[in-house]
């Protein structure tokens, strides 16, 4: 029985520590170059060339399915948080980040290949904020390789080592139904990219948890066996 107890706990320790990780990366513009345009732009105090930063988080282990046009999409737990002006704008957490990977050459294309590049994009926490349609407002980042054809047909581990270059951009659809006059739209050219440490436990927290577990169930064990019988009882 105590085998049995303790091969139970360190399974479930071990499944714990297989569950893959989001990696989480920070990013920042130079604040030169950069588009702004927009209802609410001059209201907010934003301008064009303004520096914008932020993270961006997703599971690398998240597997993708190609679609005909050569594309491969990823739905990833994660989100994206950008600030800009002193205002911060952040991904809704009860959503998925999602990923794109668009290829040189999709498929029937003939000529010069097309860039490649990834593109992380997030729902904003609140989507309809300038009063409009939650519709094309999105947190979003392209990022594109630092060499061409290092793709490998996955989300990347590092983008510090996948990055060559890259944009970032925000935009809230607001109660305009064009397209091109949306409430806010920014984008700025990424200068720089850097990983940022996981939160992972302590070391020997998974371990003494494992313990733990296996200690509580043997103890409940015995005190079932030490508990009389009442059957038969008058």
């Amino acid at each position: 029985m105590l085998r049995q107890v303790f091969a139970v706990a360190l399974a479930c320790g071990l499944a714990g520590q297989a569950h893959a990780e989001q990696i989480t990366f920070a990013f920042h513009t130079d604040g030169i170059i950069g588009i702004a345009y927009g209802q609410f732009l001059a209201q907010l105090g934003l301008s064009p060339g303004m520096p914008m930063r932020g993270i961006v988080s997703y599971d690398p282990a998240t597997r993708g399915t190609t679609a005909p046009d050569g594309t491969v999409n990823f739905s990833s737990p994660g989100g994206m948080t950008v600030q800009v002006g002193g205002l911060t704008f952040a991904s809704d957490p009860s959503d998925r980040l999602l990923a794109v990977w668009h290829p040189q050459r999709p498929p029937g294309v003939t000529g010069l290949p097309f860039p490649e590049f990834l593109n992380l994009t997030a729902r904003p926490k609140d989507p309809g904020l300038f009063g409009g349609p939650a519709g094309d407002s999105y947190l979003r980042l392209d990022i594109y390789p630092r060499l061409p054809g290092t793709w490998s047909g996955s989300l990347p581990t590092s983008l510090t080592d996948f990055w060559g270059a890259g944009v970032v951009s925000i935009r809230f659809a607001g109660p305009h139904p064009d397209f091109f006059f949306p409430a806010l739209y920014m984008d700025g050219n990424v200068t720089g990219i850097s990983p940022l440490p996981r939160e992972a436990p302590e070391p020997g927290t998974l371990a003494l948890a494992t313990f733990g577990v296996g200690l509580l169930l043997l103890l409940s064990a015995r005190s079932r066996r030490a508990t009389p019988s009442l059957s038969g009882q008058r």
